[in-house]
């Protein structure tokens, strides 16, 4: 059995001493930054000269808070929101007093504040006031916008407890190409077991109608978590588990907070677009209360599936080159052979 200092030899330690140090400083930052938006969509619906306008002057403010997207005339502005399509819209209406900004009410309380406060900047150069109108969703309007981050974080937290379970039962790594392949396949399996599961409770719990994308993203979102532990084992030894864990919080860190990601400070709204967990919080919120699936955070988690075989893949053939012997590859309740 390995001892401690093998498990985590100097390299690993020191790997996860940088984590740490850098999940401080994101903790810091967040902490210190106020609350401000940053590149969330905003839809204009009214006469187009106006739209086009005021279009013009908010993506001219500094720091782009909103992105204004003209909407057609014709569509009453409240369907963009109802669909997901766009975070909020503002109605122009020359005949009326005033104009209103639909946003859904599943949205972060923050996050129409600073929207209402954009629209009421952008709108004055008209002299008009804004008021604020929630819309539901097209599904699910009465179910907490924070259960979706409680169901991505337990697809995360369930990926890791498999591969925990698959590296203290038969290793950090399999010993042979053929025990990799069976070891890859049945984690797939397993993890399209669990999502089947995970997604008839979530279902039942409040996400009505929504079980083939609940399956799909709680698939893919265990796959890419348990794949990617194997992946830091794969060039650490059982010690990656240690780095996925660290690194996997240091990510998650900004969505920790409860912020909506467009009211995240650079470059996370960005970074976490890019990692497991946001992905499958966006394409959660999209799938459970707008009945829509974007291809783009289904991209992501398919590319971290990849990216971690291929790493897989990789160290095994340079492992079996240079005949290295990775820290705590022994530990094993059932033996290899």
């Amino acid at each position: 059995m390995a001892s401690l200092r093998q498990v985590f030899p100097r390299a690993v330690l020191a790997l996860l001493a940088a984590v740490v140090v850098a999940q401080a400083a994101v903790a810091w930052q967040l902490a210190a930054t106020e609350t401000e938006l940053r590149g969330v969509d905003l839809g204009l619906s009214g006469p187009p000269v106006v739209v086009q306008s005021l279009a013009d002057r908010a993506n001219a403010l500094p720091g782009r808070p909103v992105v204004a997207v003209p909407l057609d005339a014709d569509v009453d502005p409240r369907a963009s929101v109802v669909r997901g399509e766009v975070t909020a819209a503002l109605a122009i209406d020359l005949v009326a007093d005033g104009d209103v900004l639909y946003v859904a009410s599943v949205r972060d309380p923050v996050l129409v504040e600073a929207l209402a406060a954009e629209a009421r900047a952008v709108a004055s150069t008209f002299a008009r006031e804004v008021k604020v109108v929630r819309v539901r969703p097209l599904a699910n309007g009465d179910v907490d916008r924070l259960g979706a981050a409680y169901v991505s974080l337990g697809w995360i937290v369930a990926g890791f407890l498999l591969s925990l379970v698959v590296s203290f039962g038969w290793g950090p790594v399999a010993r042979t190409g053929a025990r990799a392949a069976v070891r890859i396949t049945s984690m797939a399996a397993a993890t399209a077991a669990l999502a089947a599961v995970a997604a008839t409770a979530v279902q039942a719990w409040g996400y009505a109608g929504a079980w083939p994308e609940l399956w799909l993203l709680g698939w893919l979102t265990m796959m890419s978590s348990s794949f990617l532990v194997l992946a830091y084992e794969s060039l650490a030894g059982i010690g990656g588990i240690g780095l996925a864990v660290a690194v996997a919080v240091l990510l998650m860190t900004p969505l920790a907070t409860g912020r909506d990601t467009g009211l995240l400070p650079r470059p996370w709204p960005w970074v976490t677009e890019l990692v497991p967990h946001g992905a499958a919080l966006e394409a959660v919120t999209d799938a459970a209360y707008f009945s829509r699936l974007e291809t783009r955070p289904l991209l992501v988690l398919v590319a971290w599936v990849a990216v971690s075989l291929l790493t897989l893949l990789v160290s095994r053939r340079e492992r079996a080159e240079d005949k290295v012997v990775l820290p705590g590859e022994d530990i094993g309740l059932v033996q290899q052979g």
